[in-house]
């Protein structure tokens, strides 16, 4: 039910949610029209659909008379059937018997009747100067239980008393049962609350006492808003995680806060959907933005409160950005051993079933030397084959050192290193012609921030250059170029390699430099090596990718492009 607070119309006297019994006790009837006109007109003018039971001294034809001439249109409000006034024989006596039980099941009809036309509730009131002494047990019994009837339904209720008819035990019966009374004295009104009304209400302040200490203590993020998603307050510790201060959120919009990307804001408003409906909502991973920019996991959930008879919604988070940190790498590591599985079942076993097929050949034809020349240079396939498995198990162990350590980068200088891959590029088992690797803007004194890997950048890059050469051609060429590049305010080395192979699709160069395990198994060749460079660049705080050598043509060679931050 919604906790939104109905005008009650009386001037001392607090807006009241749905669920209000009162009691008032008077002396004259000018005394009950004094509230109960201003009170029905309130109801009448917020949709509310009304009942007034009367009895002496203020009878039907009194109270049609006063509502005329006192309540705006009035006449219109009977029209729409929008208020019924009616004695009090022929609600609460059926027969001459005040039922206690019928009378109560009346007005929840009464109530299921305005919801269905289309009224916000049903406000009532009932005179009980009728009460003979014989019904006063059962119809204090029947304010007990309407308060249960009233409670959790959009109804609310003013019960009159006459002073002269109530003697002290009668006053306190009545008092007990109602939230509050309304007793007019001399010509001035005064409130009365309850002995259990009042209790409520301290237990209502301590709770709220208590709920304060745990919003400032507690060691998670919680805000409160409103149903326009104005945030009412935010407790200490979202600040600290989020790197704002309070005034950064109170009186704000939730939909104007830069900490929220547009994904997680759609996930927060259908909660906010789901709340609106009275349901809770299913708690959700989103991420947030700190004041750094700094992008954080949190688990946030949600839930309705009542704060100062306001229905809030309470959002409470935790930080959860080490959990997904660890589950991400426990992830990658799952996902690394059985990629390593994969690459040990397939492409360590097709090396090794290479080197022990050179060698049963060669112990069925050791002494046909005809056969053994057809086949070619026996040791020659051996040690090709055999430098293909050292080389995947050292690109293997470098890979996963990378991952668990941190490395230190230092000035180094690139003309030895370059060079040197060159040599071994020109000696490597892939290659099947003659290649002619040509360097320009190579220097003695060119240095890069890195370290020992550099090499590793160098020959992998190289090695690929040459296993993918075009084999149709007498002599291939790759060209590496080195120009100096200012991105970002960084001076960056830029290394161009320029192959005269078959080229790289398009897609294929979207995913060249993803972990193995990441792409697609079935697209292999061009995997650990290139993971490896990309891993190291990266370490390097550098960028590597690949573009066509001649822009635009895919199928006539590729040109690998690092950038590596260059020291002095």
């Amino acid at each position: 039910m919604s906790s939104k607070k109905r005008k009650m119309g009386i001037q001392f006297i607090d807006n009241a949610p749905w669920g209000a019994h009162f009691c008032l006790f008077y002396e004259t009837k000018e005394d009950l029209l004094d509230m109960l006109i201003p009170y029905f007109k309130a109801g009448l003018e917020n949709n509310e659909y009304c009942m007034w039971v009367t009895s002496e001294p203020l009878n039907n034809q009194n109270a049609l008379i006063a509502a005329t001439k006192s309540i705006p249109n009035f006449k219109q409000y009977l029209k729409k059937k929008q208020i019924e006034i009616i004695p009090h024989d022929e609600w609460y006596l059926k027969d001459n018997v005040f039922d206690l039980q019928s009378v109560l099941n009346n007005w929840i009809e009464k109530l299921d009747d305005a919801l269905k036309n289309g009224f916000d509730g049903l406000r009532v009131t009932g005179n009980t100067a009728w009460l003979e002494k014989k019904d006063w047990k059962k119809f204090t019994d029947y304010e007990e239980e309407i308060n249960n009837v009233i409670s959790g339904r959009k109804m609310m209720a003013i019960c009159t008393y006459s002073l002269e008819k109530c003697g002290s035990y009668e006053i306190l019966d009545v008092i007990r049962n109602h939230q509050f009374a309304l007793v007019r004295r001399e010509g001035k009104w005064t409130n009365f609350k309850s002995v259990e009304q009042s209790k409520v209400e301290e237990k209502v302040k301590e709770s709220e006492e208590k709920y304060g200490i745990f919003f400032e203590e507690s060691p998670c993020p919680i805000g409160i808003v409103d149903f326009t998603g104005k945030i009412i307050d935010v407790n200490r510790y979202t600040c600290t995680l989020s790197g704002y201060q309070k005034g950064d959120f109170i009186g704000k919009n939730f939909k104007d806060l830069p900490m929220i990307p547009k994904e997680s804001m759609l996930t927060i408003a259908n909660m906010f959907k789901t709340l609106e409906k009275g349901k809770i909502p299913e708690p959700k991973e989103i991420q947030l933005y700190n004041k750094t920019g700094d992008l954080k996991w949190v688990y946030i959930q949600s839930s309705l409160i009542k704060l100062e008879e306001k229905q809030l919604i309470q959002f409470i988070t935790q930080n959860i950005n080490e959990l997904k940190e660890s589950e991400k790498k426990y992830r990658e590591a799952y996902n690394l051993v059985n990629f390593y599985k994969d690459l040990f079942t397939h492409d360590m076993n097709n090396i090794l079933q290479s080197i022990l097929s050179s060698a049963e050949y060669y112990y069925l034809f050791r002494e046909d030397y005809d056969k053994l020349n057809g086949f070619g240079d026996i040791s020659e396939v051996i040690k090709t084959h055999t430098g293909r498995g050292v080389s995947l198990i050292n690109t293997v162990r470098k890979l996963s050192e990378l991952d668990e350590s941190e490395i230190i980068l230092n000035p180094i200088g690139v003309f030895n290193v370059l060079n040197k891959s060159v040599e071994n590029a020109k000696k490597s088992f892939y290659q099947k012609n003659k290649i002619n690797i040509k360097t320009e803007g190579l220097s003695k004194d060119t240095k890069i921030l890195g370290d020992e890997l550099l090499i590793d950048v160098f020959d992998n890059i190289l090695n690929n250059a040459v296993k993918f050469s075009d084999d149709k051609v007498k002599e291939n060429v790759i060209d590496i170029i080195i120009s100096k590049i200012h991105v970002e305010d960084t001076n960056y080395l830029k290394f161009e390699f320029k192959d005269s192979g078959s080229g790289i699709p398009d897609d294929r160069k979207e995913t060249l430099f993803e972990r193995p395990y990441e792409r697609d198994r079935s697209k292999r060749g061009m995997g650990m090596g290139l993971s490896l460079v990309k891993k190291i660049v990266d370490k390097y705080d550098g960028k590597i990718w690949v573009e066509d050598r001649i822009k635009g043509n895919t199928k006539e060679g590729s040109n690998f492009v690092v950038l590596l931050k260059e020291a002095h």
